[in-house]
């Protein structure tokens, strides 16, 4: 799923990686920390998790 990463040039000083929100998923469920499952459940509320792709 990195593909669907992607990069924000600031300036041209600085490069600012953003996880796609399923790889943010995939990475809170291997942790699954006491926190996680809500952090989940706001992720996918957003709207923007390609669900077919999780």
């Amino acid at each position: 799923m990195i593909a669907k990463s992607f990069s924000e040039a600031i300036e041209e000083k600085f490069e600012i990686y953003l996880l796609a929100p399923e790889d943010l998923i995939i990475s809170k469920i291997s942790r699954f920390a006491q926190n996680d499952e809500e952090d989940i459940q706001n992720i996918i509320n957003t709207g923007k998790v390609n669900k077919k792709s999780l």
